[in-house]
């Protein structure tokens, strides 16, 4: 894309005929009045070409726009045009009759690209000083968009000649997925799969919370606790006591599977908004651990402990998530990227952590947790399984939309 380009207008071009007709008509007939209008004429046309060239001359543009958004919301966009002072007397007042384009381009996910042009003008932008253009756009798809690269041209005096520029390469704003509400049926599944967590007693001391005093040994209190040196000094068995926090951990394994698996073609975004209602409501507690891993086109994970730019990086990836194509052999290129999910939430410090798979086809948490085993090489005993299946009624009963 040419950064300067000058064009003749479609008035231009009628205006050049004229030009040839009375210039000709000049010399055939050796009529010195034709010959000085024709020179006016001219002069006129070249007058015109050079405005237009000096009036974008100095002239810079600056965006402000949010780096990320919700779908649906309304995305405000701030765009600041400056102009260079001048030291020259023959300098112009300033620049008028600014035309802006400007791109909005979704880039990702690729299989809803898509592309607007915005139209703006700027009536007057007076030599050094600065004019703020603001307009309003509503982003429906989550993905990953392109503002710009935004194109300033003007014709003015005469509208004979046209010159425009590039200003700047443009900036992206990420659009996460609009949440949901997660219904009674989803808060009874996953209490069971944190009360399996709790169970166990090699993820016990994960729950325990800030040191509170010490008190005397009661039936049931395991060993680990007893403060030994306390119990020394006083004769008789004194054990830590501390504050019990709510402490949640999960692994999401989202399965988005092929196009054609869902009988419902909007389903599919529908489990990716799922799954960023998951994620929102998950990192509302400041102690958590929250993993998930997507299972589309391509596999990708994010995750951990929560933190404040944890839920910024989950909503990114389920941004450009987005289901396997139609594709020869797609069971087995399905089975093989599952597998390969399944890898990555069997690492050693995920072991005996719940987790809950999303997926368009039935699996059964047995054979989940065979595959997990077999991935990993080791028995990954001591963490929940559950499975919905996002292609049933029952992804209802779990998940509203809330349009």
């Amino acid at each position: 894309m040419r950064r300067r380009s000058t064009v003749i207008c479609r008035e231009g071009w009628y205006y050049l005929l004229v030009l040839a007709f009375v210039a000709l008509s000049s010399v055939l007939r050796n009529v010195n009045m034709l010959m000085v209008v024709s020179a006016i004429m001219l002069f006129a046309f070249l007058f015109s070409w050079r405005m237009a060239i000096k009036a974008l001359r100095g002239v810079s543009l600056y965006r402000k726009i949010p780096r990320t958004i919700t779908a649906g919301d309304v995305l405000d966009i701030q765009i600041d045009l400056r102009s260079a002072k001048s030291r020259s007397l023959f300098a112009q007042a300033g620049s008028r009759c600014l035309e802006i384009d400007e791109t909005i381009r979704h880039l990702l996910p690729k299989s809803q690209l898509a592309k607007k042009t915005v139209h703006l003008i700027c009536w007057y932008l007076p030599r050094g000083g600065e004019e703020q253009l603001i307009y309003r756009a509503r982003l429906l798809e989550r993905g990953i968009y392109r503002i710009g690269p935004t194109r300033i041209a003007t014709g003015f005096p005469l509208g004979l000649i046209r010159h425009g520029r590039i200003l700047d390469q443009g900036d992206q704003v990420v659009v996460f997925p609009r949440t949901g509400r997660l219904l009674s049926a989803f808060g009874r599944m996953f209490a069971q799969l944190q009360l399996g967590m709790r169970g166990d007693p090699l993820r016990q001391d994960r729950q325990i919370g800030d040191f509170h005093g010490l008190r005397d040994w009661r039936e049931g209190d395991g060993r680990r606790v007893i403060h030994w040196r306390s119990t020394a000094r006083r004769g008789i068995p004194l054990v830590r006591e501390f504050e019990h926090q709510q402490h949640q951990e999960l692994n999401l394994l989202v399965d988005l599977g092929n196009e054609e698996d869902y009988h419902d073609p909007s389903r599919c975004e529908q489990v990716i908004r799922f799954a960023a209602t998951i994620a929102s409501e998950f990192c509302r507690h400041g102690d958590s651990v929250l993993r998930i891993v997507i299972v589309g086109s391509e596999v990708t994970c994010a995750g951990g402990v929560n933190q404040p730019r944890l839920l910024e990086q989950l909503l990114t990836i389920l941004a450009t998530a987005e289901a396997q194509l139609g594709m020869q052999d797609r069971e087995k290129r399905s089975a093989a990227l599952f597998e390969k999910g399944m890898q990555l939430l069997c690492r050693e410090e995920d072991r005996g952590r719940p987790t809950l798979i999303l997926s368009p086809h039935v699996r059964e948490p047995a054979s989940v947790a065979t595959i997990a085993d077999g991935v990993s090489g080791k028995p990954t005993s001591g963490g929940m399984i559950r499975c919905i299946d996002t292609n049933s009624d029952v992804f209802g009963h779990f998940f509203d939309p809330a349009e």
